[in-house]
């Protein structure tokens, strides 16, 4: 919508500098045809409003322009003009990218999706929100601006050799989401034309995630145009980014992993420890929230050696020890133990 509405503005622009060098007897008729023709163009679904007297800048006449229209004329050179997105996957992480690239102007073509009921469903849920066409692989079109793969890893390289048949992508670009796997995954579109890279955010994904990408960090890299729109999108979505290479993607990753799921995993230990101690879940998320969230601001407001605690930084062996024979009673809990 905003690529089609920015149209008029930058016309009427053209019009009043094509006017201000006019040669000087015809500069006068020159600007007065233009006013007419940004005036007009302002009646295109544009609003006059009260904004005040009538003065004529361009070509320094007492005749009139008003000033409204002088004002989206210089607005014209602020508006920007958003590529058109079609979302592959409308998984957890599809549905936050699509909200967050709606709401911050871009224009969502087509979501795809399996041809399975549930994949289905949450296509036209998120074609809904986002106004876009939910399709199938089989009557999708892919003629936006940018493909984005929100699929799973595995599914990244057999999804590209599928649409990359039977189709020039000469001009087009093609992103994938995986933190873990390259832009090397979508070589059957490279060979195809299509300029292709990696986009990750370094966020975790549910079913109620928030629909905002503010704050967050992308990981980019591939080639210089995907490189270029993914730094845009990124810093669209009110995130920032950096150029991640190829080999240290895995690496990369794993620092999500033992960010979010390997943290989950140690809190649903420490739920079944209190449950083994006779202390309800409800309770034991009671007990746990206070401490969680100080190690976590301790270790972001002063490192890791600063925010580490407990008995075992105080050395305290008789108390580790007895934590070791206690823990047996919860199966696999003493090995997490000494793991960590």
């Amino acid at each position: 919508m905003k690529s089609s509405s920015a149209r008029p503005y930058a016309a009427g622009l053209e019009h009043i500098r094509s006017g201000i060098v006019a040669g000087e007897g015809a500069r006068l008729q020159a600007c007065r045809k233009r006013q007419v023709r940004i005036q007009a163009l302002a009646a295109e679904g544009i609003s006059p409003g009260p904004e005040g007297p009538l003065i004529w800048t361009a070509c320094g006449t007492a005749e009139a322009v008003p000033l409204h229209l002088q004002r989206l004329s210089m607005r014209a050179q602020k508006v920007q003009v958003f590529p058109t997105i079609t979302l592959v996957g409308p998984g957890n992480l599809g549905r936050v990218l699509g909200l967050a690239l709606h709401s911050a102007g871009y224009t969502i073509a087509e979501v795809v999706s399996r041809d399975a009921p549930e994949s289905r469903r949450r296509a036209r849920a998120l074609a809904r929100q986002v106004g876009a066409r939910a399709v199938t692989y089989t009557d999708s079109q892919l003629g936006a601006d940018i493909v984005w793969l929100c699929v799973s890893d595995d599914a990244i390289a057999p999804t590209a050799a599928s649409i990359a048949s039977g189709k020039s992508w000469k001009g087009k670009i093609v992103l994938h989401s995986s933190g873990a796997r390259s832009s090397r995954e979508l070589a059957p579109l490279s060979r195809r034309g299509a300029a292709v890279g990696s986009l990750h955010p370094m966020q975790t994904f549910v079913r109620a995630s928030p629909a905002t990408l503010a704050g967050i960090a992308f990981a980019v890299e591939g080639d210089p145009a995907a490189v270029g729109a993914g730094r845009r999108i990124a810093r669209d979505l009110g995130g920032s980014v950096f150029i991640i290479r190829p080999e240290a993607k895995v690496l990369y990753h794993a620092i999500g992993s033992f960010c979010s799921p390997m943290v989950v995993a140690c809190l649903a230990t420490a739920e079944r420890i209190a449950a083994a101690a006779g202390i309800p879940p409800q309770t034991a998320k009671r007990i746990m929230h206070p401490i969680l969230q100080q190690t976590i601001a301790n270790y972001l407001a002063k490192g890791a050696a600063a925010a580490f605690s407990g008995p075992i930084n105080r050395a305290d062996v008789n108390t580790i020890r007895k934590h070791l024979e206690a823990l047996r009673k919860v199966p696999g809990a003493r090995e997490i133990y000494l793991a960590l």
